[in-house]
């Protein structure tokens, strides 16, 4: 994933609306998270990008999930598991972990609360006690 190649999937998310979900979600989602699970392999700015993309697909997610919680669950199972570990573990490296990513990691942290909307015990304990940034 090259920084233009992030700058179009951004770009495309915006066009995206909840009948595309089925289709995009399956194969973006893991490749995505491939993306930002490597941080030897990708750039900081584009595992940060690879974060912001899929924070705007979960933003279409939730805006489905009250009238469709099944079809929300489906798309989001094959990988919410694994971006909460590797969000959690970027965000408990603290200062190690660079700010872009920080900032993108908490934004999809903080979109993932209220989606879980107070169901928390799904939530890694990292991912629910990781504070602001310092």
């Amino acid at each position: 994933m090259s920084h233009c190649c992030g700058a179009c999937c951004a770009e495309f998310m915006a066009c995206i609306t909840d009948q595309h979900l089925d289709h995009i979600v399956p194969p973006l989602f893991p490749q995505l998270l491939r993306v930002f699970a490597e941080p030897a392999a990708y750039s900081d700015t584009i595992r940060a990008r690879a974060l912001q993309v899929f924070r705007s697909g979960l933003e279409i997610i939730q805006m489905i999930s009250d009238d469709e919680p099944n079809r929300a669950h489906g798309l989001l199972q094959p990988t919410l598991a694994g971006w909460l570990e590797a969000i959690a573990a970027a965000l408990a490296a603290g200062d190690r972990t660079p700010i872009i990513i920080r900032v993108a990691a908490l934004e999809v942290r903080d979109g993932t609360r209220s989606f879980a909307r107070g169901n928390l015990a799904e939530l890694p304990h990292a991912l629910r006690c990781a504070g602001p940034l310092r």
